[in-house]
């Protein structure tokens, strides 16, 4: 099939929203992840802006990566073959605001200082700079998403707390091996595939998709979404040039992926061995001994074949859509993310002692949402509940600060913005982009006040 290339007509003058309402698009077809970098280039430079003292760092920040999120927006919206609208722009940059959001806060949880080989906003900024950078991304996400009708509103709220929750999940798990296979599927759906679900949804949402297409590509973003976690998951062991951060980083802070979750439960050999290697202090050789151990009792391969079944079904979904070069480039978007060759998978061996490893977990959920459950009722006790979400949502972050332990107040805010996000579809529109923009606004100016003194 002969490639083509997505245009994108240049704003000029006037705000933000003004420039997006204007924004051209014409398909001809969809190449790499550059191009769709282009057509949202402006549209995330304007609101990376909006903060001159960490524009800089924001940049890249945005527009460095392969955007999956948003070219899955646009494709799904032009699966029926008629060009995206100008209105799956505004979409797509929705949810790479909300993806971006979500990743400085990831950084902070994981103490990552590297992505895609540049310096995470934690590294830059700090813990608090990183918190509040994400925030204001995430409610400036909020923003966009005010304008939109009930429908679209209410499936971004519904899935923003499926992604929160997961990640609160996650956050109760770390350093447990007594979590199962099946809990860890669980987590990566509601995690990422919630995501790459919500943007084929906003994509359907654009291209007004008869229910069958849209329910098809729905189908189809959740699937990538776990297929993109587990090739994720196996990269983040065996390490690459693809990975773009220090191999073993999920292993180093507590996050027990599929193959270990396989091994320790049994399935593949090894659990002992593993269990020992766990609990020795962390180092390049005690990754590497996990690793080898991981290739050659068959985990990472059983992983890498979950991932090729994951979007075999996503693939499968796309039939109910005609056969249009938008979908035809959602089947070679889906089919990039996957780890190599899909391997045969190994025979399981069951070498039983299943349920005497089980370390109390550092960060029980139940502790968080009791904690969430109290700021929740303070921002009730303030004259209006939205003021109050911002009160609380900006004291939470400027008590942010370097300790391992400000995992539990990432938490705690992640778990607020989707209470701002559910608050989204009960108000009307003009209610919406007030409350939205003025949290988003209130945000800014604490950064405003706080950047020099940031690192």
């Amino acid at each position: 099939m002969q490639q083509r290339t997505l245009r994108l007509a240049p704003p000029s003058g006037g705000s933000f929203g003004e420039e997006e309402s204007r924004l051209a698009v014409r398909l001809s077809g969809v190449e790499g992840g550059a191009v769709v970098e282009r057509a949202l280039g402006r549209a995330l430079w304007r609101v990376a802006h909006e903060i001159p003292c960490a524009a800089g760092a924001i940049d890249p920040f945005l527009t460095g990566g392969k955007c999956r999120r948003a070219r899955v927006v646009l494709l799904a919206s032009a699966a029926l073959g008629h060009p995206p609208p100008a209105r799956a722009i505004r979409l797509a940059t929705e949810i790479e605001l909300i993806h971006a959001g979500a990743l400085c806060h990831d950084d902070v949880v994981d103490r990552s200082d590297t992505r895609r080989d540049r310096p995470t906003m934690r590294a830059m900024l700090g813990n608090r700079g990183a918190v509040e950078i994400g925030l204001f991304l995430l409610l400036r996400g909020a923003t966009l998403l005010a304008i939109e009708p009930i429908a679209v509103r209410t499936a971004v709220a519904y899935a923003v707390r499926r992604i929160v929750h997961g990640q609160i999940d996650e956050l109760a798990d770390l350093f447990v091996g007594a979590q199962t296979p099946a809990d860890y599927l669980e987590r990566a759906r509601a995690k990422t595939g919630a995501l790459y679900g919500l943007a084929a949804r906003l994509g359907a949402f654009a291209g007004a998709l008869p229910t069958p297409v849209g329910d098809a590509v729905a189908s189809f973003g959740s699937e990538l979404g776990l297929g993109f976690q587990l090739a994720d998951d196996v990269q983040d062991l065996i390490g690459g040039p693809a990975l773009g951060r220090e191999a073993g980083t999920d292993l180093r802070e507590g996050v027990y992926t599929l193959p270990v979750l396989l091994t320790l439960a049994g399935h593949y050999a090894g659990g002992h061995e593993v269990r020992r290697l766990l609990a020795l202090p962390w180092t390049a050789q005690t990754v590497r001994a996990c690793v080898t151990l991981l290739r050659r009792n068959g985990a990472i391969d059983a992983t890498t074949a979950a991932a090729h079944a994951a979007i075999a079904r996503g693939i499968l979904a796309l039939r109910a859509c005609p056969e249009t070069d938008a979908v035809a480039q959602l089947v070679a978007l889906a089919r990039a993310v996957l780890p190599g060759p899909a391997p045969p998978e190994p025979r399981a061996i069951d070498v039983g002692d299943r349920d005497r490893w089980r370390p109390a977990s550092p960060l029980p959920a139940k502790i968080l949402r009791v904690e969430h459950r109290r700021w929740l009722e303070a921002a009730r006790g303030a004259p209006r509940y939205d003021e109050g979400l911002g009160n609380v949502l900006l004291t939470l972050a400027g008590d942010v600060g370097e300790s391992r332990s400000e995992v539990v107040r990432v938490g705690l805010i992640d778990l607020l913005v989707s209470d701002v996000f559910a608050l989204l579809p009960r108000l009307r529109t003009a209610e919406a982009v007030w409350m939205a923009n003025g949290l988003a606004q209130r945000v800014r100016e604490r950064i405003g006040s706080v950047g020099r003194r940031w690192g």
